[in-house]
């Protein structure tokens, strides 16, 4: 290591802490987020495992704080066995980060003031260890050590050379992370696992095989160890402590004692809260730690919400697209095979002209009835109700649902989601288009859920490769309305994307000549009289020129379309003109 010089500039470096998506790590990584910005003045990047799921609670606390946390994949499940530190080591590899250096830090740490970086100037081939205690080769490890070190191609002297106390915080420079990264997990696999006597799945390994496997790693990539003194650990948390009168930067609470003990809140979200509540007596190292968790308490209590900077899944492999959708499809892509079965859910338009608040007039409208034929609706799984509070927040809009359909749930998922009254449904299905074809989002024609609006949208579905929703917005405050099964939830309308982005309005004068524009305007007065005179007097008051596709002239329409195509373009109500009243969508349309 080599200490800075007088005109060198500082080097930049990224603190990173591992987490895993679950409350437990959640509350600690709030407390480290929030310890980390007030007593260093950097915001740290929270390095998030998990498996695709929504953020749990508290991560999304830290964004909406300012924080930066990214999503990667779960490197805890390796072949046969489960062993959560596996995630520090993937987070070492794939943490965005340009900076010279990367700190790594448990999720169990908070900072008492900012690390001495402007000091510490580490080689490409140098990697910081801080001292721990309890890190050393004796009687009851030594066989285990030299079977690991055989496996890994070395002996059990990678390990007898000093130092060898792989504490954290690790500064590692950027040149080494991937190298440094990947050797660490191979060894991780050469510690033989046990089988888990307390867990519902899956073996375990000792959770210092993580700290061995990283000090094999550094020999056999011929680092070098430099060790720090960063941290404290809460070994004796009872023991007198002050922050103020300490050079302590940092505090490990890895340990518990019977005032406090990080596992009471642990898994249990009623536990997890309560750890914002722990108390310690002043002037010891427990106290120092309950301090900050109450000044973290009021840090999220009060902090603005800001926009999110950073959330992303870092995929272990790159996928591309192989998607092919052929001409006039409308593929599904379901998330599991087991959920084919209710993409009967979606139901083409085509031929369904019938609205059960029509009354028989409203048969003889084309238009109309065509407009009933237009798109692919979805339709709800399960009876729902859902009411308005009257505020904006996603708390003012709240879903109620029968438990006898609990079963259904995850496969058509309802809840509140953007807020400003409204509620969102996902499917376990994703819609794909041919190039170049777009879905919009849009109210299902003429089907209505009294005291519920649907929102529009434009999709680029020949390019969507994840989940697709409907999002629908409650009109009336306080009144619970009734959605029930096999309700129209969405529809989409696939369209050539830039089908409209130049169509433009345009006066008649400006494009057409002076003795078109008046023809065009004497045949639209010869409708008007033609309806109110002579229409009028016809069986059931249509002439039903628009049907058949002509002008008041009797010119006929090119490429008139009374059904759409591939349907029957015979219709019963022209070819039975006896019938005295239209009972059905089979009637004929004006």
């Amino acid at each position: 290591m080599r200490q800075k010089q007088p005109n060198r500039m500082a080097p930049s470096y990224d603190i990173v802490t591992s987490a895993e998506n679950n409350l437990y790590n959640a509350w600690q990584a709030m407390l480290f987020h929030y310890s980390c910005q007030e007593y260093t003045g950097q915001t740290p990047i929270i390095v998030v495992h998990g498996d695709g799921r929504q953020l749990r609670p508290g991560f999304r606390k830290i964004q909406r704080a300012g924080g930066r946390v990214q999503y990667m994949r779960n490197f805890r499940f390796d072949g046969e066995f489960d062993y959560p530190p596996r995630n520090t080591a993937g987070s070492l590899f794939s943490v965005r980060s340009d900076a010279d250096y990367v700190v790594l830090c448990d999720p169990d740490m908070i900072f008492f003031r900012p690390l001495p970086m402007e000091t510490i100037c580490l080689e490409e081939n140098e990697v910081s260890f801080d001292a721990v205690p309890y890190l050393n080769i004796n009687q009851s490890n030594q066989r285990l050590l030299s079977d690991v070190c055989h496996r890994a191609g070395g002996s059990l002297e990678l390990l007898q050379n000093s130092p060898i106390s792989g504490g954290v915080p690790h500064i590692v420079p950027a040149a080494v992370r991937e190298s440094l990264s990947q050797q660490w997990l191979r060894n991780m696999e050469y510690f033989e696992p046990e089988t888990s006597k307390t867990k519902s799945r899956g073996v375990l390994i000792d959770w210092h095989a993580t700290m061995w496997a990283l000090v094999i790693a550094v020999r056999q990539l011929n680092l070098e160890p430099v060790m720090t003194e960063f941290c404290l650990l809460n070994k004796e948390g009872q023991s007198t402590f002050s922050p103020d009168s300490s050079s302590t930067t940092m505090l490990h609470y890895c340990f518990g004692d019977s005032v406090f003990d990080k596992k009471r809140y642990s898994r249990n979200p009623g536990l997890c809260e309560k750890v914002w509540q722990a108390e310690a007596p002043e002037g010891t190292v427990n106290g120092a730690l309950c301090a900050q968790l109450s000044e973290a308490r009021e840090y999220y209590a009060n902090t603005k919400t800001v926009s999110i900077q950073e959330n992303r899944l870092i995929p272990e492999k790159n996928l591309p697209d192989q998607v092919e959708v052929p001409d006039n499809t409308l593929l599904m892509i379901t998330l599991r095979d087991e959920f084919d079965q209710y993409t009967s859910l979606v139901e083409p338009l085509k031929d369904k002209k019938e609205r059960d608040w029509f009354v028989p007039q409203a048969y003889f409208c084309l238009p109309l009835i065509m407009g009933c034929q237009h798109g692919f609706i979805v339709k709800s799984l399960y009876d729902f109700w859902v009411t308005w509070k009257g505020g904006d927040s996603r708390a003012d809009v709240v879903i109620r649902k029968n438990i006898e359909d609990k079963k259904l749930f995850d496969v058509q998922l309802i809840s509140s989601h953007f807020g400003m009254s409204t509620f969102t449904i996902g499917n376990r299905w994703t819609f794909r288009t041919p190039k170049g074809i777009n879905l919009m989002v849009v109210p299902p024609p003429n089907f209505h859920i009294d005291g519920i609006g649907h929102l529009t949208a434009v999709v680029e579905t020949d390019n969507l490769r994840r989940d697709f929703t409907f999002n629908l917005r409650v009109t009336r405050k306080n009144e619970e309305i009734f959605v029930p099964k096999g309700s129209p939830i969405g529809c989409v309308l696939p369209y050539p994307r830039h089908f409209i982005d130049h169509f433009q309005t345009q006066l008649a004068s400006d494009v057409l000549d002076p003795e078109v524009i008046e023809n065009e305007r004497l045949t639209m007065r010869y409708h008007v009289i033609e309806r109110g005179e002579y229409d009028v007097k016809n069986k059931h008051g249509v002439g039903r020129r628009y049907a058949l596709g002509e002008d008041v002239y009797g010119n006929n329409f090119a490429d008139h379309q009374a059904t759409l195509d591939d349907a029957d373009d015979q219709h019963p109500a022209l070819l039975n003109e006896q019938e005295d009243e239209p009972k059905s969508a089979d009637h004929e349309e004006e």
